[in-house]
């Protein structure tokens, strides 16, 4: 068994716990997906604060154990800087990380900045983080992958129809050489500017959907699919 998929957070916080003692057995896992649609470690009364910062643990001693681990989505979980500590726990390089509505914010990122095993990501989804972020640290982490990465996503507001947004896009897309999809969702480009990108990034896959947030099913680019 070389992975585990666990989407809409089938099992619950209570599950997370009570499965955690079973999956730190599979030591051979090299992709773990714990995702939700509707934001599944989110606290939503007082009563669940104590289950939930079990079942974090739990999540961070599990990505501690698995020194395999290549692929890691936690998509739809908004834990915030919980996300952090778990990413620290890390033991291997990963390749693939989602982190759709995690709720990021830009210390978050700053500090996964110091993280050395995120620096060889090849496939990275930072969609829904909210708006207002800082975009040059948003970029710093990106960059931290800049020799490897060959798909971005995202959603925010650097990017529109401005000259200044523009700049900003193509000046982030010259830095990641090996980059062949780019997806801004919620982003809503000219198609002046998706000419203008295509001409300049020709090898370059760009997905511009603009519509209300939903839920939908993509794959890694090796195949494997993920909720994200």
């Amino acid at each position: 068994m070389t992975g585990l998929h666990i989407r809409r957070n089938a099992l619950g916080i209570q599950g997370i716990n009570e499965s955690a003692p079973v999956i730190l057995t599979l030591t051979n896992i090299t992709y773990l997906t714990l995702t939700h649609v509707y934001r599944g470690l989110h606290v939503i009364s007082l009563a669940q604060v104590n289950t939930k910062k079990s079942a974090l643990q739990n999540i961070e001693s599990i990505c501690g154990n698995l020194t395999k681990l290549k692929k890691l989505d936690l998509s739809g979980n908004e834990i915030k800087c919980n996300v952090v500590a778990i990413l620290q726990s890390l033991q291997s390089p990963l390749t693939h990380l989602a982190l759709g509505d995690c709720g990021l914010k830009d210390s978050d990122l700053h500090e996964m900045c110091t993280i050395e095993n995120l620096g060889h990501l090849e496939y990275l989804n930072l969609n829904s983080q909210g708006y207002g972020r800082s975009h040059e640290v948003f970029s710093a982490f990106v960059l931290k992958s800049a020799a490897t990465l060959k798909s971005l996503t995202t959603e925010d507001t650097h990017y529109s129809s401005t000259c200044s947004s523009i700049v900003r896009l193509f000046n982030l897309v010259r830095k990641l050489p090996l980059l062949i999809k780019l997806s801004l969702s919620c982003i809503k480009l000219s198609p002046d500017c998706i000419r203008a990108f295509k001409k300049e990034f020709p090898t370059v896959e760009l997905l511009n959907t603009y519509c209300t947030k939903s839920s939908r099913l993509v794959r890694w680019p090796t195949g494997d699919m993920l909720q994200i």
